[in-house]
Order: structure tokens, then sequence, then C-alpha cells
């Protein structure tokens, strides 16, 4: 029963927003489990569990920092080129666009200290 919690002190009964879903249908067995737990705590008040959304700072990365980042710590040039080569990378006679996941990869390869800050 990992999708139900009582909370004594707070007087609650914290449930989980799939638990909650299936509670909603009164021919469902967590319909009755539900039921009979709030028959069990009166008083008690139902909640939904809010789950944090896990953030990556990686996810804040665009073709914009990254071309900053490039042209901050790339004197020669030669790395910047190799980014929009293979950003706009050409396959035969039809322009093939390289996914923004793959240059991200890419970029955390060329860089790898970043990853680890990132």
């Amino acid at each position: 029963m990992t999708h139900i919690t009582l909370n004594h002190e707070n007087q609650t009964i914290v449930i989980t927003k799939a638990f909650a879903k299936l509670c909603s249908i009164p021919s469902n067995k967590q319909y009755d489990e539900l039921k009979e737990i709030r028959l069990e705590n009166p008083g008690y008040t139902v909640v939904v569990r809010q789950t944090s959304k896990k953030s990556s700072s990686t996810n804040k990365i665009t073709h914009k920092t990254i071309e900053n980042y490039i042209s901050k710590h790339d004197p020669t040039g030669e790395i910047m080129k190799a980014y929009l080569q293979y950003k706009n990378e050409a396959v035969g006679e039809n322009l093939h666009k390289t996914t923004f996941f793959q240059i991200k990869k890419w970029f955390f390869e060329t860089y790898p200290e970043l990853k680890n800050v990132a």
C-alpha cells in the first residue's frame, strides 16, 4: 500500500495521483480501499501527493548558449567550425539537420568538464 500514506500529525490521507484516478471509478477495488480507510479514520481529509519535477541544468542549454561558450573557449575557431559543420551536416545532396540531442551530446563530449557542472 505505497499508494496510501496516513499523516496523523496533519490528519490527512495522502494518496498518489495514479491511485486518485483509480479511486474515481466506484466499481474499482481502489475505491473500496479508500472508502474503508476513510471509515477507519474519520475526520481525516484526502490529499493527492504532489511530486516535485526533477530539473536538470543541462535542459537549459540552447544553441545560443553552446555557441556563446564555444566562442569564448575556442581561440582557434576550430571547435566552432566543427560545431557548425555538425549542426548542418550535409548528407549527399540533401541537407540533414542533426538533432539537438546529438549536438548536446557532442558538446559535452567536447567539453567533458561541463558535464559535472551542468
